[in-house]
């Protein structure tokens, strides 16, 4: 794949969540990043961003620019709402023409990212932060099984917002959705 069908296909993923997703009013800058990084972690789907662990779970800077770029060409629609302290993004008027320009991209990968947006789509920022930083833990961790000894702790020192039960309920919702095995 050329170096600029890979440009082509990241501004058609973003454009296809947000044609899936913009309407939940859910959609934001964070719950991008989540989403992007869920589909790479979890579904091998990478556009050549490199996520590291930041104030609201994995981030990519680069990823961050994207955004920006796929705002000023249209693509995307992006708000800041001062009442809520938060990015609001939605359909630009090139969405469908940037979904069009990655389609063989979005048909070979549809299952993927449609598996994504079916466990995942709808859900706050909030709640995206806390299971895209279990990935994230998981990840960092040998193998993907979940093992308790250390796991929801370690998970708290990264988010201790998050209460016990919250992070063994995100971790539960990960097990059932088969995204990781019990150790």
């Amino acid at each position: 794949m050329t170096s600029e069908q890979v440009h082509w296909n990241k501004f058609a993923m973003l454009a296809y969540l947000v044609k899936h997703l913009g309407s939940t009013g859910r959609l934001g800058k964070k719950a991008i990043q989540k989403y992007f990084y869920l589909l790479q972690d979890l579904k091998g789907i990478s556009f050549g961003h490199n996520f590291c662990f930041y104030t609201y779970g994995p981030f990519s800077a680069s990823l961050a620019a994207d955004i920006d770029i796929a705002s000023n060409f249209g693509i995307i629609s992006v708000t800041y709402d001062e009442v809520e302290n938060a990015y609001a993004i939605s359909a630009g008027e090139k969405l469908d023409h940037f979904i069009q320009k990655g389609e063989q991209f979005l048909a070979e990968n549809r299952s993927k990212i449609d598996d994504i947006i079916r466990n995942f789509g709808g859900k706050y920022a909030k709640d995206l932060e806390l299971l895209a930083t279990l990935v994230f833990v998981l990840k960092n961790r040998k193998g993907r099984s979940i093992n308790n000894s250390g796991f929801v702790e370690k998970a708290r020192q990264l988010k201790p917002q998050f209460s016990e039960e919250k992070v063994r309920n995100a971790i539960q919702e990960l097990l059932a959705k088969k995204y990781f095995k019990r150790g």
